[in-house]
């Protein structure tokens, strides 16, 4: 077990718009943060923002919860959120 994973839940909540770089952040750290061992998730996406993330297809690459308490639930022992 790697006592050094990494797992991230990103509370969505208050997000009313994102843009091209804000969708890049999550593209360029998640391969980094899942060859460590690590994931990020997803939580609490109002339907106008999550519209865009689904053309783009962000729930194939991410678990998306309704809540952060669900996303953090997501995670395993051992895996620090």
């Amino acid at each position: 077990m790697n006592s050094n994973r990494a797992g991230f839940v990103v509370d969505c909540s208050r997000l009313s718009y994102i843009s091209s770089a804000g969708l890049g952040v999550f593209m360029s750290f998640i391969e980094e943060i899942r060859e460590a061992g690590g994931d990020i998730k997803l939580a609490a996406i109002v339907p106008k923002v999550y519209q865009v993330f689904e053309v783009l297809g962000f729930p194939a690459l991410f678990e998306i919860e309704d809540s952060v308490d669900a996303a953090a639930a997501k995670f395993g022992k051992g895996q620090g959120v």
